[in-house]
């Protein structure tokens, strides 16, 4: 069986990055914090992240309009310097 992948999109419909099904992202909150959630492919425009379920473009449109940034977890953004 094949992973599924999700797409994340602005809101002109642009492609900014793919993760795979299971991946999170890091989510940079107005207050400087910011919070990971696991995504999970739901079909080719559907996703939920964490317990909500979105339209690809809701997403990118309230992450938008919420000034919010986002981008994939990578294991290097887990490991420390050193």
């Amino acid at each position: 069986m094949e992973t599924k992948e999700i797409r994340f999109i602005n809101s002109s419909y642009k492609t900014l990055f793919t993760i795979k099904d299971g991946d999170e992202i890091e989510i940079s909150l107005n207050d400087g914090s910011v919070v990971h959630e696991v995504c999970q492919y739901i079909d080719e425009y559907h996703l939920r992240v964490g317990s909500r379920v979105f339209h690809i473009g809701e997403f990118a449109e309230l992450r938008e309009k919420l000034h919010q940034s986002y981008k994939p977890v990578t294991q290097q953004t887990s490991i420390a310097g050193g």
